[in-house]
């Protein structure tokens, strides 16, 4: 590695025409290479939008030369393959195109595969569709509070007054993981459980791998609802010298809960 950087670093190389492109996972894996060198920039490549999702499911419609019966629009194919790429975007496709049917159960099921095989250490992914907030039964005000500054807010694009993040405090058994469900499905956003206790690792650097491939894919499943269970076991700001890695955990949590381009986009759900 040392080579490498003073490779890089060298008068010979920053004169000449010659470019260097290297490619991972995350950005963890390369900044020990180009820590502090002012000749790299970062590009992150990030999961196709929606607009992109839908243009590219015209294009594999109009190349197609199968009969489909479609039961989703492609408006709503390309709401519900948030979080996946094009290539599994073919997939899907191409397996209708087996099948002859075009269904949302089998998009949903396939999304779920995709997710659970790409981020299921790290994050669990839920349907919500068809859950409102009626479906849990009493706390009128907790609901009307909810509509009233998330569900309606996000339905309208007023994305201004939706809170970065909810916290719900009450004994076990009171319903606070099926209210979060039911708050999803009726604001028509994805839900996701992030698995704090599967981020955290003994070894240094690889908690901070794993939740940096957790922001990574809930990013990718925006607008999203991320869900953590007993927060204040698994987050806190790490004061003891000795741990280190909680307080990078703590640290890389509140940079990205402080990302203003999110809001409305990523809600945290602590209980």
């Amino acid at each position: 590695m040392l080579k490498f950087r003073k490779l890089l670093d060298s008068s010979d190389f920053i004169n000449s025409s010659n470019m260097v492109f290297l490619i991972g996972d995350f950005k963890r894996d390369i900044n020990p290479l180009i820590t502090e060198s002012i000749n790299f920039s970062i590009l992150e490549v990030d999961y196709p939008n929606e607009i992109e999702r839908y243009e590219y499911i015209c294009f594999l419609e109009g190349t197609s030369k199968k009969q489909i019966d479609k039961q989703i629009s492609k408006d709503e194919f390309a709401r519900i393959t948030s979080g996946l790429t094009l290539m599994n975007i073919e997939d899907i496709f191409i397996q209708a195109e087996l099948d002859g049917v075009l269904k949302r159960e089998m998009v949903v099921k396939k999304k779920e595969e995709m997710i659970r095989k790409e981020y299921g250490e790290v994050l669990e992914i839920f349907d919500t569709l068809n859950l409102t907030l009626d479906d849990f039964a009493g706390k009128e005000n907790i609901k009307k509070y909810h509509r009233g500054v998330v569900i309606e807010p996000l339905k309208q694009g007023d994305i201004e007054i939706v809170p970065k993040g909810i916290l719900y405090n009450g004994p076990p058994g009171t319903g606070k993981t099926y209210f979060a469900k039911c708050l999803a499905g009726e604001a028509g956003i994805n839900f996701v459980e992030l698995k704090m206790s599967r981020i955290l690792d003994k070894w240094i650097g690889e908690s901070e791998k794993r939740l940096e491939k957790a922001f990574f894919g809930i990013k990718s499943l925006a607008p999203v609802g991320v869900f953590i269970d007993e927060i204040d076991q698994v987050l806190d700001r790490g004061d003891n010298d000795t741990n280190s890695v909680r307080k990078n955990i703590f640290s890389m949590f509140l940079t990205f809960l402080s990302d203003p381009s999110l809001r409305g986009k990523v809600i945290f759900i602590g209980a």
